[in-house]
């Protein structure tokens, strides 16, 4: 089986661009994690400040 030049290319594209999907979609899965993150530790320091204040 003698595969050509273009065969390869389109494959190769092919799989290049689902990686960059799925790159892309890491890349906004990670943003959110660190914005729900950052959120919890504000919510944990309130928490902490509240019960400091209580004491």
């Amino acid at each position: 089986m003698n595969i050509g030049h273009k065969e390869i290319l389109t494959v190769y594209r092919k799989n290049n661009e689902e990686l960059s999907y799925q790159v892309i979609c890491m890349r906004l899965a990670i943003e959110q994690l660190e914005a729900a993150n950052q959120d919890l530790e504000r919510q944990l320091a309130a928490a902490q400040t509240t019960t400091d204040d209580s004491e």
